[in-house]
């Protein structure tokens, strides 16, 4: 095809279409985005501490499913927090929330744990011994969610900001007799966490694994 100062718009108009399509078959194409699936429980055989309350028909990933509240075909979409009452030492044998934030946590529902004990979390006496745990608690369940879904900078921080809370609950020292705060051993928590992200806070941005072994795990009694 000849090119010059003669040739027609018309034909000027192809040869840049023909550049065009030319130009893009020589780039590489683009990388499929990664989905994610669901992660697995991480205690499946773990005993429920709130057996009634059903598990929801999902657990939340970050591109992979509807976000439960904001999305019309979230699990949770229009539904308001539920009345409870603040968690305190005395009562959390009976709290349900509580509990349930326990049994979906163990099965991997993060966000959804998450979401239960931030609720407790609101009521507390900030920075009171209950409010550092219950914040623990929180960030102990958004870390392993960071982490499935490859964010390991926010995994690191939200797991060292957990390990932190939890050992400013255990400097109170505001145990039963069983060495339990709000049933959890504390100090055993601590060395589960500490055992399991060692790899992930000594170099957070490495591509190697996100955790030793299975995550933390809750022993309630």
């Amino acid at each position: 095809m000849r090119v010059d100062g003669n040739s027609s718009p018309a034909t000027c108009r192809c040869v840049r279409a023909l550049s065009r399509e030319d130009s893009v078959s020589h780039l590489e194409p683009a990388a499929p985005r990664k989905v994610f699936a669901e992660p697995r429980p991480i205690w499946p055989e773990a005993p429920r501490l709130c057996p009634a309350r059903l598990f929801p028909p999902y657990r939340y990933v970050r591109g992979l499913n509807p976000h439960p509240r904001n999305s019309p075909q979230g699990h949770s979409f229009g539904r308001t927090d539920e009345p409870v009452l603040p968690l305190r030492p005395g009562n959390w044998r009976t709290s349900e929330l509580y509990l349930f934030g326990v049994d979906l946590y163990h099965h991997s529902y993060f966000w959804e744990a998450h979401e239960a004990w931030e609720q407790l979390w609101r009521l507390a006496e900030r920075r009171s011994p209950v409010a550092r745990l219950l914040r623990g608690l929180v960030q102990n369940a958004a870390a392993p969610e960071k982490a499935h879904a490859g964010n390991r900078r926010g995994a690191a921080k939200l797991s060292r900001s957990a390990a932190e809370n939890l050992r400013a609950v255990a400097s109170t020292g505001e145990f039963d007799e069983d060495g339990r705060f709000l049933g959890i051993r504390v100090g055993d928590l601590l060395a589960d966490m500490e055992r399991h992200y060692a790899d992930l806070w000594a170099a957070p941005t490495e591509a190697a694994s996100t955790g030793r072994g299975r995550p933390p795990r809750l022993n309630l009694a």
